[in-house]
């Protein structure tokens, strides 16, 4: 059965929050939460370095244990153009 994402709005307008459905595969060496606010930092990590990616993107916090993601965006980037995009990068996660 595929992943399925849920969004959510938090109180930063900036912020969205993706519920999985699963966790993700764990990420070796990294512990169960990571933090990432640049590409470079980001590219130890498949899952982040796939979000950055993502025109507009700019900072990525994975919670393993949880199963959850938070995008943070770039503020000139609308969240209506990059929300689809965001979404099919999560599903598409191992």
């Amino acid at each position: 059965m595929p992943r399925t994402v849920t969004l959510h709005e938090t109180p930063n307008p900036h912020a969205l929050k993706c519920v999985l459905s699963e966790p993700l595969t764990p990420h070796a060496g990294t512990g169960a939460v990571r933090s990432y606010t640049s590409q470079a930092a980001a590219s130890v990590d498949p899952a982040a370095a796939a979000l950055f990616a993502v025109p507009g993107v700019r900072g990525v916090l994975i919670a393993e244990t949880g199963a959850w993601i938070t995008v943070t965006k770039d503020p000139g980037t609308a969240w209506k153009s990059l929300r689809p995009a965001v979404e099919a990068c999560v599903r598409s996660m191992p």
